[in-house]
């Protein structure tokens, strides 16, 4: 899925509509190696888009501060987006559509002898994710 701050994929869609000669796509991403943004940029290359690094940081908080800010749009799963952001789908019918992004699936893997702390955190992920707090298998 593609994400935005509600205003920045309108301004996205109506910006990078058209042909080859539109502006940049602004990404909001993890620096490399990121299967996210490997995924989003061979994909939009794949569909002939021109696309730009906005902003990278290593940290979930620091690429949502950077959608916030209306810096771009981000490829992040649907389980990942906090409800002031916007799914950005870009199917107006003007030719603004992003390319479709796969699904990705994620997994935690724990060493056979955790110390106690890792043991609190793997146990309140598994508890979450049983909960519906996180999508995904538990």
């Amino acid at each position: 899925m593609w994400e935005a701050a509600r205003e920045t994929a309108r301004e996205t869609a109506r910006e990078t509509a058209g042909d080859a000669t539109a502006k940049a796509i602004p990404l909001v991403c993890s620096p490399r190696p990121c299967v996210l943004r490997e995924m989003a940029t061979r994909r939009l290359d794949e569909a002939g888009r021109p696309w730009r690094i906005a902003f990278s940081s290593g940290s979930l908080a620091g690429n949502l501060a950077a959608l916030r800010a209306g810096l771009g749009v981000a490829p992040l799963p649907s389980e990942m987006v906090p409800r002031d952001l916007k799914i950005y789908t870009g199917d107006s019918g003007k030719g603004d559509a992003l390319p479709a992004l796969p699904d990705i699936e994620t997994a935690m893997l724990a060493a056979p002898h955790l110390s106690p702390a890792a043991q609190l955190l793997r146990d309140g992920l598994e508890a979450a994710n049983e909960r519906g707090d996180i999508a995904g298998d538990a």
